[in-house]
């Protein structure tokens, strides 16, 4: 009643990694561009920042990549807030599905350094 049955075989299996954090680094896919305020939020969990030892306040190594191609690399902030940063500055902050997330105060992140969301778009943090 809902359409044809398909073939199991013919599925599209996306190209997503699990996070994982090794040597003090974290990695994990870009899952989610939140369209209204241009944050990118990740598959990455608050408990893997942690156990890298990244805490509030710290600097972290943030590399953005797509295809394997680095689209964005540069030390930002790991913030409770956004006041912690002056507007226009970009963060790394845990959103409110407590992974972590990347935006740009009172500005947008993914139009500014033109990164979108989905298969082929990996991060990596590291504390700097």
């Amino acid at each position: 009643d809902v359409g044809a049955e398909l073939d199991p075989a013919s599925a599209v299996k996306l190209d997503l990694i699990p996070a994982t954090v090794e040597n003090g680094e974290v990695s994990g896919n870009i899952d989610i561009l939140d369209a209204r305020y241009g944050s990118l939020w990740s598959n990455i969990p608050k408990n893997l920042i942690e156990k890298a030892g990244i805490g509030y306040g710290d600097m972290v190594d943030v590399k953005i990549s797509y295809k394997g191609c680095i689209v964005f690399g540069c030390p930002l902030r790991f913030c409770r807030n956004f006041t912690e940063v002056s507007m226009g500055e970009p963060l790394v902050y845990i959103n409110s599905l407590l992974n972590v997330g990347i935006a740009l105060n009172q500005g947008n992140f993914a139009d500014v350094w033109h990164i979108r969301t989905g298969e082929g778009w990996k991060l990596k943090i590291k504390k700097h």
